[in-house]
């Protein structure tokens, strides 16, 4: 996140050094819109923990299999929170995705690799997306629909609460004692 956040920041910072050969819209850090920008943030590192947790307990073929998963709490959500209509190819595609979830979870099975933790860390992160789309469209609307003010918010947001918190829950603390 640190290096996206100095990689946003950079260009902004040349095209004002040498106005003309570069093109890139600097960048202030808008305390408000950071503010409106935070359950974005919040929910964006729920897609990054749930999706790492959930690496630990299932097989990749497994995750892969439920990352698409997505689309289907994207459409029964959309349905459910905002009243949107949904084609039949629409619906049908989400049929072909549960049954591979299904068939994800019978091949994973007889292996013992199949875990009710990884599956919920799995769907927590499926969630997660859903509302990243639906906080990034709100956000979006509320900064004239910049997506590199998004950005650089979200990274903004996204660097001081990891730091905040992976102090807290003691992330920083050498990983084998010297």
């Amino acid at each position: 996140m640190l290096v996206t956040l100095l990689l946003r920041k950079g260009p902004g910072t040349m095209a004002t050094c040498c106005p003309g050969t570069i093109d890139f819209p600097t960048l202030s850090l808008d305390f408000k819109v950071a503010r409106s920008g935070l359950p974005l943030s919040v929910v964006f590192i729920g897609i990054i923990s749930f999706d790492n947790h959930c690496l630990k307990y299932v097989g990749v073929a497994f995750y892969k299999v439920g990352r698409s998963l997505s689309t289907v709490f994207n459409v029964f959500l959309s349905y459910l929170l905002l009243k949107q209509k949904t084609s039949f190819y629409a619906l049908l595609t989400c049929g072909v995705i549960i049954c591979g979830f299904w068939l994800g979870i019978d091949q994973e099975g007889p292996e013992n690799t199949l875990s009710l933790i990884g599956t919920i860390l799995w769907v927590l992160a499926s969630l997660c997306i859903f509302f990243n789309v639906m906080y990034t469209k709100k956000v979006l609307q509320a900064i004239d629909n910049s997506i590199w003010r998004l950005t650089f918010c979200n990274n903004v947001n996204t660097c001081v609460i990891l730091l905040a918190t992976g102090g807290k829950l003691g992330a920083w603390q050498a990983p084998c004692p010297p």
